[in-house]
């Protein structure tokens, strides 16, 4: 073997050492990314400045649309006041991490001084599109949006990435567990024939459901949840020891407003305005709307739906 042969054999062996060594950082890589199909408490993929896009929450929701990996994170910047809550919804399994005008990661929802904030978006396995609605709210100006009849406004068929929708009242928990998200069940068309059988108000069942909240009854009040929410994972991943635990850190429920939007033989439709009294002093209001079957065989309402109001 001559010099000139040794040479070419040489560099071979270190290209292919140094391609084995980016290989095997790759898995390195992808093995530090956890696969357990929980979120983590914080990322584990730095945000791209490329994949973050401005949105304006100021007057309006924005509701925003896009494919995200464990691998590809997505982003939103947006101006908020102090004072201001950072209101979400959505029916996807996702993930979310909200950063302050220092990128500093926050564990609330509330924003305690102006500035540009930036959510953060992943899924906690595999990959998937979502539909994002957010929108801030803030405390000095529910009292007048209570007040107000609510207005539906349908935020299907979306076109565009972000697009424009009515803004929402404030979710139900202040944290960014994917709990959170809207019981998504069918129900029953609507019924209305003359002869039909006369329910209950079903405004009463809804009235009757936070009673027995606010008198730490919880079974009773799991009890007029139908079997589609009770079994759904996202909501309750441990059955009615994860809906109890919730229930327990809040202290009271003062409602404001309850009325019927529809009401049939056999489904129903109920709006109600109601504050949040949390075991830690804080007050959040909250408007949610109500769908409720007829169920034959117990002889009573059910709840099959819940969505925050638009």
């Amino acid at each position: 073997m001559n010099l000139r042969t040794f040479s070419s054999i040489k560099y071979f062996v270190i290209l292919l050492a140094i391609a084995s060594l980016g290989w095997g950082c790759s898995n390195v890589q992808d093995e530090t990314i956890s696969s357990d199909g929980k979120c983590p408490q914080t990322p584990e993929v730095a945000l791209k400045s490329g994949n973050v896009k401005a949105i304006d929450l100021s007057s309006e929701e924005a509701i925003a649309s896009g494919k995200v990996s464990r691998r590809e994170h997505k982003g939103y910047s947006f101006e908020a006041k102090a004072g201001d809550r950072f209101d979400f919804q959505t029916e996807q399994d996702i993930c979310l991490w909200l950063y302050d005008p220092e990128n500093e990661l926050l564990e609330e929802m509330k924003f305690e001084r102006d500035g540009q904030y930036i959510i953060q978006i992943s899924v906690p396995q595999g990959s998937t599109t979502f539909e994002l609605a957010m929108s801030l709210t803030n405390e000095k100006n529910v009292a007048s949006t209570i007040a107000k009849s609510p207005k539906i406004n349908p935020t299907s068929n979306i076109a565009s990435t972000v697009t424009k929708a009515p803004k929402t009242s404030p979710t139900s928990s202040a944290s960014f567990s994917t709990q959170n998200n809207p019981v998504s069940t069918p129900i029953s068309p609507p019924q209305n024939n003359s002869s039909s059988p006369i329910r209950p108000d079903p405004k009463n069942t809804i009235q009757q459901y936070y009673s027995y909240i606010n008198s730490q009854q919880y079974s009773l009040a799991w009890d007029i949840l139908s079997s589609q929410i009770k079994n759904n994972s996202k909501l309750h991943p441990n059955g009615y020891n994860s809906y109890y635990n919730w229930w327990t850190t809040v202290a009271k429920i003062d409602v404001k407003d309850v009325r019927i939007v529809e009401s049939y033989t056999n489904t129903a439709t109920v709006d109600i305005w109601y504050n949040y009294n949390m075991n830690r002093g804080n007050i959040t209001p909250q408007s949610l709307r109500f769908f409720l079957d007829w169920d034959d065989s117990r002889g009573q309402w059910q709840i099959t739906r819940i969505k925050v109001n638009s």
